[in-house]
């Protein structure tokens, strides 16, 4: 089964349909190719903490995207890996991974031992095979499930009260695909 949505995010292939549009240093994040390269140069000892890693439902928007099974069986469900980026004192990034069922049973032990690493820098950007598609982009309120787990696994000390933005892209290793969605909930200018 997948879950349902109490809003679910609307997608944009660019920045331009997003209301109210992101501020200047915002954009430079969203486009921003490797998050955790440009983060390590503003933010001393970047870590990530891994909130959560086990098969589980996708949401109804990145079944779409992943076009996975409708059938709510065990080998049928993807494995989601929630993460948080940032600084020892600070969550810069939340991060959600699916990879489906097929992709995850094929790599499972890659996946399994990731632990702390960036997937990324551990299993995508230095692979010659991966590629990755564009970027959507959206903007997330209160009434959306990754708004609410962002700030649920963030481990926020106050609460946010205005919208997160948000980017998502799709990984092919070399065929099977994987989704990335990058939550910034605290960043700051790149430069």
């Amino acid at each position: 089964m997948i879950t349902e949505l109490v809003a679910a995010p609307v997608w944009h292939n660019e920045l331009d349909p997003i209301m109210p549009p992101p501020p200047a240093h915002m954009v430079d994040w969203l486009k921003t190719q490797v998050l955790s390269k440009a983060l390590r140069k503003i933010v001393s000892n970047v870590g990530l903490e891994v909130v959560q890693q086990a098969l589980g439902q996708a949401h109804a928007d990145e079944a779409e995207k992943l076009q996975l099974p409708l059938e709510n069986l065990v080998e049928n469900l993807p494995l989601i890996r929630q993460v948080n980026i940032g600084a020892p004192d600070a969550t810069n990034l939340y991060c959600r991974v699916v990879v489906p069922s097929k992709l995850y049973r094929k790599e499972q032990e890659t996946f399994d031992t990731l632990g702390t690493r960036f997937i990324g820098e551990t299993l995508l950007y230095n692979q010659p095979n991966v590629h990755r598609s564009a970027f959507e982009y959206a903007i997330l309120n209160e009434d959306h499930i990754l708004y609410q787990e962002a700030l649920r696994f963030s481990h926020l000390s106050r609460p946010i009260h205005s919208p997160l933005y948000a980017r998502r892209s799709l990984f092919f290793l070399p065929v099977l695909p994987l989704l990335i969605t990058e939550v910034f909930v605290h960043v700051v200018a790149l430069s």
